[in-house]
């Protein structure tokens, strides 16, 4: 939902601007296109699954030191219990790792640009509750949990990254169902 974006923008600590992930399809419309990249959204190939372009983009933002927002889920919806987790964004914090790591373990400060010292992006669980989803301007719970540090997942990664990948997403899954309701069927 985009109430969702519009919810973790206002409520993501220390006032860093959050970039979401976002179908290409989205991006059809010129006028639509022109807003959603003003306000940082980056595009999800899905037909060709092509992540060369969506990483790169990935990367800058990370590299800025600003926030990627992803709902793991993959698409939106209403239901009033999570949906099965994609591994997109264990893979997106994952490959980001496998290309700075010869920086981190060489101990460079800073990058020649003038950027900062690349650094492991860890995933920050959130749950958000709508107390009444159907009533206009419901109250809405925002938690963030721990962040997950990517570091313990990354020398299995460069052993198996399926398996690691999947191992993560698990986790990822876990600590968003600790901070959320989840009402099965």
């Amino acid at each position: 939902m985009i109430v969702d974006a519009a919810v973790l923008s206002i409520t993501f600590p220390h006032g860093r601007r959050v970039h979401y992930w976002a179908k290409d399809s989205l991006f059809a419309n010129p006028i639509v296109r022109k807003i959603l990249i003003g306000g940082g959204v980056v595009p999800v190939d899905r037909r060709t699954k092509n992540n060369s372009l969506l990483y790169k983009a990935t990367y800058e933002v990370l590299g800025l030191g600003e926030v990627v927002g992803v709902f793991p889920e993959g698409t939106s919806h209403t239901l009033p219990r999570l949906k099965e987790f994609k591994d997109g964004v264990s893979w997106a914090a994952l490959e980001y790792a496998r290309s700075i790591l010869p920086q981190l373990r060489s101990g460079a400060s800073a990058a020649k640009d003038g950027r900062k010292a690349p650094e492991l992006a860890p995933v920050v669980p959130v749950g958000i509750v709508y107390v009444d989803k159907s009533k206009y301007r419901s109250t809405v719970i925002v938690t963030y949990g721990e962040p997950i540090s990517i570091e313990a997942y990354v020398d299995d990664f460069l052993k198996d990254e399926k398996v690691t990948a999947k191992r993560l997403t698990a986790d990822i899954e876990k600590a968003i169902q600790k901070l959320s309701v989840n009402a099965p069927d």
